[in-house]
């Protein structure tokens, strides 16, 4: 006996398979990556629009016996202005969703779904290098890579855990310092990366 399942999502991936349909890589809050059979979505002008990157969705899927996935219907529900306010942030609303689809795994519960939407809310060309230092420390966070004991200036100290118990805004009122005076904190960022292959 099939069951329905309707969720918030963002779309991640999508793979082409034969007779026009498409698997679609879902991001949702209950089950991390949803993994949805779309029958036609190649060849359906009107659903490949709504279902797009970089839009709140939501989704109503059906569940078979097997545990696979059928997209019923896609509805956008949310657009980010912001996102598409700049090529910068743009491009960094895309890569984002790719690391997501490499990193999130299936069927696990996850608080980066709400990252997500408090990214894409926040997102302009002015404050994104901070924005991608908050992203790229909450991520690392939610992931269960940040060591909590990285050698650390007192200024970068200082600027982790503001990242880590403030929302964006809130982080960038506390006039944060430029990147370029936190050179430890950068470094030990991108070696926990590479050890998590978030990279």
């Amino acid at each position: 006996m099939s069951t329905s399942l309707t969720t918030p999502a963002f779309l991640l991936h999508e793979t082409p398979l034969s007779n026009d349909s498409s698997l679609l890589h879902f991001l949702t809050p209950e089950h991390g990556q949803l993994l949805c059979h779309a029958r036609g979505f190649q060849r359906s002008k009107q659903r490949r629009a709504e279902i797009d990157t970089l839009r709140l969705l939501s989704l109503t899927c059906t569940e078979k016996p097997s545990g696979d996935y059928t997209l019923q219907e896609g509805t956008a529900v949310q657009l980010y202005p912001g996102v598409m306010s700049s090529y910068q942030t743009l491009q960094y609303a895309l890569q984002w969703l790719q690391t997501l689809h490499r990193v999130i795994p299936a069927g696990v519960s996850t608080r980066i779904f709400g990252l997500t939407q408090h990214l894409f809310t926040h997102a302009e060309a002015a404050t994104l290098p901070a924005l991608r230092l908050y992203a790229r420390v909450h991520l690392l966070s939610l992931t269960g890579h940040l060591d909590p004991s990285l050698p650390l200036s007192p200024a970068a100290e200082q600027t982790l855990q503001r990242i880590l118990s403030s929302s964006f805004p809130r982080f960038l009122s506390s006039s944060p310092p430029p990147l370029e005076a936190l050179p430890d904190l950068l470094t030990e960022l991108a070696q926990l990366e590479r050890h998590a292959h978030i990279a």
